[in-house]
C-alpha cells in the first residue's frame, strides 16, 4: 500500500465524499468534495499517474530519471522505484572479448577491425 493510496483512501473513509451511493461508485475525480493537496512537480506527477493508469513509463527528455525515482519513493511506489533503478547484474561489468570482426573493402583493399 503506497503513501498515495493511503491518502486517497483516507479521503474516501473520512466522510468527505458525497453521501449518495451512486456517486461513491463513480469515478473518484467526479465525486470528491474534499481537496487532496499533493506537493509534487506536475511534470513528474503526470509520469506517475500515467504509470498507475496504464503501466507505462515514459520519461520526457526534460525530466530526470533520478528525480522521478525520488518522487516514486516519496509516494511509496516501490514497484515503480524498482522498475526505474538500473539492475546491478554482475555480468554487466564483465568485458567480453570481441566476437565479431568488421571487414571493409575500400577500393579493393580489405581492412579488418
Amino acid at each position: 500500500d503506497s503513501q498515495l493510496a493511503r491518502q486517497i483512501s483516507s479521503l474516501q473513509t473520512s466522510g468527505s465524499m458525497d453521501d449518495d451511493q451512486d456517486m461513491k461508485d463513480a469515478n473518484l475525480a467526479t465525486t470528491a468534495t474534499a481537496v487532496l493537496n499533493i506537493d509534487c512537480d506536475p511534470d513528474y506527477f503526470k509520469i506517475v499517474l500515467t504509470w498507475l493508469r496504464y503501466g507505462v513509463i515514459s520519461i520526457p527528455d526534460a525530466c530526470s530519471k533520478d528525480i522521478l525515482i525520488e518522487v516514486a519513493k516519496q509516494f511509496g511506489l516501490h514497484t515503480l522505484v524498482e522498475l526505474l533503478q538500473p539492475t546491478t547484474d554482475k555480468t554487466d561489468n564483465v568485458k567480453h572479448p570481441m566476437a565479431d570482426w568488421l571487414k571493409l573493402n575500400v577500393g579493393g583493399t580489405i581492412f579488418e577491425t
